[in-house]
């Protein structure tokens, strides 16, 4: 498994790491998903964390703390993220 970040965390995890992870958490999709591909889920495990995969990259696993995630949402709502998608 590799992972980078500070406070939030990503990983590539293995196919058998993978798997372990995703039988052990009770994964929640977004309510906003579309019903194919594209989807969010979010898993809030025992250690008070809060882990966010796609459906079309389930390999990678943001691990972040309740705040830093409220944080995120909070500057993605307000616009602080639009200029990434300007040429």
């Amino acid at each position: 498994m590799r992972c980078q970040g500070r406070r939030v965390r990503w990983c590539h995890r293995s196919r058998a790491d993978r798997e372990g992870i995703m039988n052990e958490l009770s994964w929640r999709k977004s309510s906003f998903s579309p019903d194919a591909g594209n989807c969010v889920y979010i898993a809030t495990p025992a250690d008070g964390t809060v882990k966010l995969r796609e459906s079309d990259d389930p390999d990678v696993i943001l691990t972040m703390s309740p705040v830093t995630l409220r944080t995120f949402i909070r500057a993605a709502k307000s616009g602080d993220f639009d200029y990434l998608g300007r040429s």
